[in-house]
């Protein structure tokens, strides 16, 4: 089991950077009906193998960890040292069953 602020730590300094946006996927198709396919929205998360790695040790680590259920990184906010400049989101990974929040529900 890795410790979830070592792997932060040792990131940080890292020169390989996650890339985290929305994007729009829009076809130009028709439904069965002749109506147009509504567009998709995917958040793209984008980098070398570093960077990648380091996102699935994290969560893996999040998993494992005993101190909370939530993971939030964003680039303009804590976390920033882990996204390029193109990053517009950031990342919420949330471990469920949760005692935290009532229902489960995350706002």
């Amino acid at each position: 089991m890795s410790d979830l602020r070592q792997i932060l730590r040792l990131h940080g300094d890292s020169s390989s950077k996650l890339t985290v946006r929305n994007v729009v996927m829009q076809d130009d198709e028709m439904d069965d009906d002749g109506n147009p396919i509504p567009p998709e929205v995917y958040a793209l998360i984008e980098g070398d193998r570093d960077a990648l790695r380091f996102l699935a040790e994290a969560i893996i680590a999040q998993i494992d960890s005993d101190n909370g259920c939530t993971l939030s990184l964003h680039p303009f906010g804590a976390g920033s040292s882990h996204f390029s400049r193109a990053s517009s989101v950031g990342l919420y990974i949330h471990r469920l069953p949760c005692d935290l929040h009532p229902g489960e529900v995350i706002r």
